[in-house]
């Protein structure tokens, strides 16, 4: 058998598919509203498809994919989060003192305890704002787990709230609300730690100042103990006033100073749980809780696939991973198939063709023809007009259209149903259908014949002597005539 190598230059042939039925390189879905799926219906050769799918808590659903790609008909004829929330736990501090000391305004006092009043003032606020992250995480908790809402919702209500909770000065955006998270605890708590530090400095002065007002009444009272007046002395009266006010004084005092070391232990206990609420990075626990509340947490993006084949197949199953309220939004499966436009593509078919030319190309068959006992003439046979029957197969090569029909540059070859020599062939093929495809290809058939030595003409007399047994002929390639053939894929799907 010959070896053929055939040569040849592609024609490019298209046809137009409608723009919005071209799947974009980022597809999105809104698993809200599955009604409202696109459904695209080609691919383009080449491109990467990214498969989005808005507000959906990755944190509340098993999300799975697969991208596959087919090829039809290129086998030879015979002939494809939980995130979970971050601990944010015991962030109660001890409960402050709602009132703060309540000492008599004496004048030594004064001055001394509006600065430990203010100071713990300032103790008991900054308790208390952290307490307040509180109510403030379960709010974030509860929208991180929110399902059957729009995650633009669910980050308006994050905003809307972190806009309460802050001071007015924080624009609000989701940077600056973050940043203000964390500067204000923080600097809560260091105002809390200054003010115990300023109070402790203070503290002892305000002691020895009770104390020294506590041993003068305290002379008072012995004096008066030991050497009482005569209740007709004339500074009777005097002396029991002050007496009385001396003792009255000093369980004012006595009482004033164990309220202050009880108030000043609550207040200072206060001040060590904010510090470990610092230290053990509470503060960064309840920032990271409010940034999980963002796009990405909410939206699952599939891996990204070169379209290569005929056909791409998406399927993206959505389960819910535990029991949710939202009972419309547990399951959700897609599935998407689209064809490939654009991107050059080489098929395989085998069927029948019919091959026809002039005498020369369908064969020649030659007889002698007696003119008398010494002479006579070659001539040709009538084999009456006919056409050449031959079994074949095809390599079809064309751009894909994304539909149902492809037009093709073919080709091929073929063997007579004798199976007497090869037939090859170059044509146009229009090729119907999706994965099994009929073809009908139209074009030039190149193939060996017979013909008559050129030593000899038809209907020249020779000497019957000087003539072989039969007529002298030689074989010639290439003859060329055209051929219709109908043909189809017969391989297997190829995946």
């Amino acid at each position: 058998m010959k070896t053929c190598l055939l040569l040849f230059v592609p024609v490019v042939f298209s046809i137009t598919v409608a723009a919005q039925d071209v799947v974009p390189e980022v597809a999105t879905f809104n698993f809200l509203e599955p009604e409202g799926f696109i459904k695209y219906k080609t691919a383009r050769h080449g491109s990467k498809i990214v498969v989005r799918i808005q507000n959906v808590n990755r944190n509340l659903y098993k999300i799975n994919e697969s991208f596959t790609q087919s090829d039809f008909n290129t086998e030879l004829p015979n002939i494809f989060s939980a995130v979970n929330l971050p601990g944010y736990l015991n962030l109660l501090l001890p409960d402050a003192f709602e009132n703060v000391m309540e000492l008599s305004l004496l004048p030594s006092l004064v001055n001394r305890k509006i600065e430990i009043d203010r100071n713990l003032k300032i103790i008991y606020a900054s308790s208390e704002f952290i307490n307040s992250t509180t109510q403030y995480n379960n709010i974030l908790s509860n929208l991180y787990q929110s399902c059957g809402i729009a995650y633009d919702a669910i980050e308006h209500e994050a905003i809307e709230t972190t806009e309460k909770f802050l001071p007015a000065v924080y624009p609000k955006t989701r940077v600056e609300q973050a940043k203000g998270l964390k500067a204000e605890l923080e600097t809560a708590i260091q105002k809390a730690v200054g003010a115990r530090t300023a109070i402790q400095e203070r503290i002892p002065e305000y002691m020895n100042d009770i104390d020294r007002q506590m041993e003068k009444n305290g002379d008072v009272i012995w004096e008066w103990d030991k050497f009482p007046l005569d209740k007709k002395h004339p500074d009777y009266s005097e002396g029991l006033i002050r007496y009385r006010m001396a003792k009255k004084e000093n369980e004012a005092y006595k009482t004033q100073k164990d309220s202050a070391s009880a108030v000043l232990k609550g207040a200072f206990a206060l001040v060590v749980a904010l510090e470990k609420f610092m230290d053990d990075n509470k503060i960064q626990a309840l920032v990271n809780n409010y940034n999980l509340i963002n796009e990405s947490n909410f939206t699952y993006a599939t891996d990204t696939l070169r379209v290569s084949g005929d056909e791409v197949k998406l399927k993206i199953s959505i389960n819910a991973t535990k029991a949710l309220p939202c009972e419309d939004h547990n399951k959700l499966v897609i599935e998407e198939t689209y064809r490939t436009q654009g991107g050059w593509k080489v098929d395989f078919s085998a069927g029948l063709l019919f091959n026809g030319g002039n005498a020369d190309f369908l064969g020649n068959e030659f007889q002698y023809r007696t003119i008398n006992d010494s002479t006579a003439f070659i001539q040709r046979k009538d084999g009456g007009s006919r056409l050449l029957l031959s079994v074949g197969a095809f390599m079809h090569i064309y751009r894909r259209s994304g539909t149902n029909f492809n037009v093709a540059i073919s080709p091929g070859l073929s063997t007579t149903t004798a199976f007497d020599g090869l037939n090859f062939h170059l044509g146009g093929s229009a090729i119907f259908g999706r994965r099994e495809r009929l073809v009908l290809s139209v074009g030039a058939t190149a193939r060996e014949v017979k013909v008559l030595d050129h030593h000899y003409r038809l209907d020249e007399s020779y000497l019957i002597t000087e003539l072989p047994s039969a007529p002298p002929t030689v074989k010639v390639f290439p003859k060329f005539g055209w051929f219709v053939s109908m043909t189809y894929n017969w391989s297997k799907l190829k995946s």
